[in-house]
C-alpha cells in the first residue's frame, strides 16, 4: 500500500525575477519546506526555473536536494555548466534538465517561425541550430540523439 502522506520531491517552480536575487517570499516558502522536510512530510526540496543564477543562490543557501533547470543545459545554451552544474555536482544536488529543445528550435530545426526561449529565433541562434542540424546529418543522427549523448558526456566528465 502506498503512503500518501509524502510529496516526493516538492519543487517550487515559476519564480520570475528580472535579477537573480532571492526575494523575501522565497525565504518564507523555503522555511516552510524545511519544516515539512524536518517533520518527514516531504523527502526532497527543489526549485525550478529557466535561469541558473537564482538556483545557484538557493543551492548556496542550503537545504535543496534538486533543481529543475529549464533551457540552460541544451545544445544551444550551456551557460549553467561552469558554475551551477559543477556546484550541484560537488554538493550532490540533483538537476533535472527541462526544456532541452529551447522551446522548439532544436526540435523543428532552423526554419521560419522556429522559437528559442519562447520568442522567435533570430540571427546567431538560427545559425548555430543550422550547424547542429548539419553536423547531425553528417553523423546520420537526429539532434535529440546528439542532445542525449552530449548530456551524458558532460555528466561523465563531472564524475
Amino acid at each position: 500500500m502506498r503512503d500518501h502522506h509524502y510529496l516526493n520531491p516538492r519543487l517550487c517552480y515559476g519564480v520570475r525575477r528580472r535579477k537573480a536575487k532571492a526575494a523575501p517570499e522565497s525565504v518564507v516558502v523555503g522555511e516552510a519546506l524545511y519544516e515539512l522536510k524536518a517533520k518527514g512530510k516531504i523527502r526532497a526540496i527543489g526549485a525550478g526555473m529557466n535561469q541558473w543564477q537564482m538556483e545557484l543562490q538557493l543551492a548556496e543557501h542550503g537545504g535543496f536536494d534538486c533543481f529543475l533547470l529549464a533551457g540552460r543545459h541544451t545544445l544551444l545554451d550551456q551557460s549553467a555548466l561552469p558554475e551551477f552544474l559543477n556546484y550541484c555536482h560537488e554538493h550532490a544536488i540533483s538537476v533535472i534538465a527541462g526544456g532541452p529543445y529551447n522551446s522548439g528550435i532544436l526540435a523543428v530545426g532552423p526554419r521560419e517561425r522556429a522559437t528559442y526561449n519562447y520568442e522567435p529565433a533570430v540571427g546567431e541562434v538560427i545559425e548555430k541550430a543550422r550547424r547542429i542540424r548539419e553536423a547531425c546529418a553528417a553523423m546520420k543522427c537526429h539532434s535529440e540523439q546528439l542532445l542525449c549523448n552530449s548530456s551524458l558526456r558532460i555528466l561523465r566528465s563531472l564524475q
